[in-house]
């Protein structure tokens, strides 16, 4: 069940969006989808006004609903090969996701609080929105692994 909530993070004003696994696995559909958006636009809406807040998304999820998204390339009953292609240790690897953690929330805190420390990246995954929909171009859906997908993604 995605859940957002406005507080501190070390004093400072903070907004998170959370997916966590109790919910169909931590998998994400279009309310969940929604609920992050509107968490981060709120966000948004501060930092557009002067005002300093804190982004923060934490995943513990098993990715899409694949039943919702109409994907025909990948067989949503075969677990062992979606946890594969999209588990966290995956996406860390390929650089999707910044940083993979224990479910221990002093570890999470630190995490998070270390991640604003090092400050903005240079370049946001965000502003190479084409270049991810090449590479997912270039999949070919009968071939379809996680080594051909950890290749695609690291060479990019």
């Amino acid at each position: 069940m995605a859940r957002d909530a406005r507080g501190t993070l070390d004093g400072e004003p903070a907004v998170i969006a959370a997916i966590e696994p109790a919910f169909q696995g931590g998998s994400i559909g279009e309310v969940s989808g929604a609920k992050i958006a509107a968490a981060l636009e709120m966000a948004l809406s501060e930092i557009e006004a002067g005002r300093a807040i804190r982004p923060v998304v934490l995943f513990e999820t098993g990715g899409m609903r694949l039943q919702e998204a109409g994907v025909e390339e990948l067989d949503a009953g075969d677990r062992r090969l979606i946890w594969s292609m999209i588990c966290g240790e995956e996406r860390v690897a390929v650089g999707l996701a910044d940083s993979l953690v224990d479910d221990d929330i002093d570890h999470v805190r630190h995490t998070v609080l270390a991640a604003f420390a090092r400050g903005v990246p240079r370049q946001h995954r965000t502003e190479n929105v084409d270049g991810f929909i090449a590479r997912l171009a270039q999949v070919n859906p009968d071939a379809i692994d996680p080594d051909t997908l950890r290749n695609l993604w690291s060479t990019s």
